[in-house]
């Protein structure tokens, strides 16, 4: 269960940030989410069920830090 996710991007250019469980088919919880540079995301799920874990990816995933938050 997924309580929040945080997202920091370090760099000055915006990033795409996209936000999926790990089920089969998997569910989208942000897609293609724009994160501005410089700039920090608190995304709050209210503990939500990731089926089969989670994965966030970024366009470019050197530029974004991520810090899960939640309990199994």
């Amino acid at each position: 269960c997924v309580n929040s996710i945080i997202f920091v991007n370090t760099t000055a250019s915006a990033q795409m940030v996209t936000v999926s469980d790990n089920q089969g088919t998997p569910l989208t919880y942000l897609s293609s989410f724009q994160l501005p540079g410089n700039s920090t995301f608190v995304y709050d799920l209210q503990f939500v069920k990731m089926s089969s874990g989670i994965k966030w990816s970024a366009a470019n995933a050197t530029s974004v830090n991520a810090q899960i938050i939640g309990f199994q």
